[in-house]
């Protein structure tokens, strides 16, 4: 078993090597048993085993090196009832309250994973001589910003601890009494609280392809339950707006925001939903299936549900989705352009679907083209019109007609070659008794 140091001990080493406070010399230590994992602040430690006739053990410890372990096995007493599932341990200056020193998890020596005993009436659990270590690690560290070593180490900058009196992400760190959140910041001076990042450049050495990762996060729903349904999320932003911060000039509240530079000195090339070129520049990528085929063996991935829901979490939006004017490629969306961007494409057979109020399907748009010239929907000043190309094929135009006339426009062939004309009404019963045919000039 190794431990590593209570919060509370690295503040006396701080005390007594900097020659404020000198720290008390100890005839003995203590070792406690838990029953869930101990953390670094005093106000967070574990849950020591209690009744059953348990009680902590006299310890006494020799070094050699950087590692410190028991000179002589310790021995609880034999258990007078059931202790629970224990876990870790704790090291403390009494055999009764007093202060933790070091805390660990139990571990198996031959492979150093968790060990987790149920420890029932009559059980004695025991540590032979030199198997609880206390490890002081030599960990050289970049002098270029703040890290943390591969194991062990605290967090070091503009932390903020936790404070339930007034510190607003109460609400998000703890639940009831239990502490949810592991690693947590507050800036105090309102600006960035974490700032992650990496290159590919900072791999090269690496001598294989480098594949930078900003930020990473996983969450498993792995919980088989019939009780409870448990909602996993990977990552989960929110930013709120108050009242008294609305105006003109800094009004903006943003959940978040991904941002894609290309400073390749070339247009990155345009997509298709056939085709991702390489390279290519993409701003959010929603992928389903985690690449669990590419394990071995490969795990059976089942589709997903949605790849976007946009949903009224206690309030509504304006408006669903939006493309700023000058957000695409080929129009900047004044009276002034013509032409088009594309902001949304699908490939053949991917539709639009509306839904009835029931659940069931309603109408869709689609296609389902593979050849011949595509036919556009068109919508310009009081015309809606079917286009091949920039050709109208068939529009309809706004406001009433005049008489005789129809608001269905056509494109024709005729005397005066391709044009495209208004449909007319013929005269009454032109069509049979009570029918007029729709004429177009020749």
């Amino acid at each position: 078993m190794s431990g590593s140091a209570s919060l509370g001990l690295e503040q006396q080493l701080l005390d007594h090597t900097l020659g404020i406070t000198p720290m008390a010399t100890l005839a003995r230590v203590y070792v406690a048993l838990c029953q869930a994992d101990p953390a670094p602040t005093e106000e967070m430690r574990g849950i020591e085993v209690s009744g059953g006739g348990y009680a902590r053990v006299a310890a006494s410890f020799t070094r050699a090196g950087n590692v410190a372990s028991n000179s002589a096995t310790i021995e609880f007493p034999a258990a007078a009832g059931s202790w629970g599932t224990v876990g870790y341990f704790e090291i403390w200056t009494a055999a009764t309250g007093g202060s933790r020193q070091y805390w660990g998890p139990l571990v198996d020596p031959s492979d150093s994973t968790g060990q987790a005993i149920n420890v029932a009436t009559g059980d004695i659990l025991r540590f032979s001589a030199g198997t609880l270590a206390v490890q002081a690690l030599d960990v050289s560290l970049p002098t270029d910003g703040p890290w943390l070593p591969l194991s062990g180490g605290t967090l070091s900058g503009l932390v903020k601890s936790y404070d339930p009196a007034d510190d607003w992400l109460a609400a998000e760190i703890g639940w009831a009494a239990a502490i949810s959140t592991n690693i947590y910041s507050l800036s105090p001076s309102g600006q960035a609280a974490g700032t992650f990042g990496t290159t590919s450049l900072s791999g090269a050495t690496l001598g294989a392809n480098p594949c930078p990762i900003g930020v990473q996060a996983y969450a498993f729903n792995n919980w088989a339950t019939d009780t409870y349904h448990p909602t996993v999320w990977a990552g989960y932003l929110e930013a709120r707006s108050y009242p008294g911060i609305y105006n003109w000039t800094c009004g903006y509240t943003i959940g978040a925001e991904v941002e894609i530079v290309n400073l390749m000195g070339i247009d990155s090339p345009p997509c298709t939903p056939y085709l991702l070129p390489d390279p290519v520049n993409l701003g959010i990528v929603l992928a389903s299936g985690g690449g669990a085929q590419e394990y071995d063996p490969p795990l059976p991935t089942r589709p997903a549900s949605v790849g976007m829901w946009v949903c009224n979490n206690g309030g509504r939006f304006q408006t669903g989705l939006m493309f700023h004017a000058t957000g695409m490629v080929g129009t900047d969306g004044t009276a002034a352009t013509s032409g088009t961007g594309q902001a949304i494409g699908m490939a053949k057979g991917h539709a639009i679907q509306w839904f009835k109020p029931d659940g069931t399907h309603g109408p869709k748009i689609y296609s389902q083209q593979v050849t011949n010239p595509p036919v556009d929907l068109a919508f310009s000043d009081g015309l809606a019109s079917f286009n091949d190309a920039a050709l109208p094929l068939l529009g309809v135009q706004s406001g009433n007609p005049a008489s005789g006339n129809t608001a269905m426009l056509v494109l024709t062939n005729g005397s005066g070659g391709i044009r495209y004309d208004r449909v007319s009404i013929g005269a009454p019963d032109s069509g049979g008794a009570g029918f007029r045919v729709l004429r177009v000039p020749n």
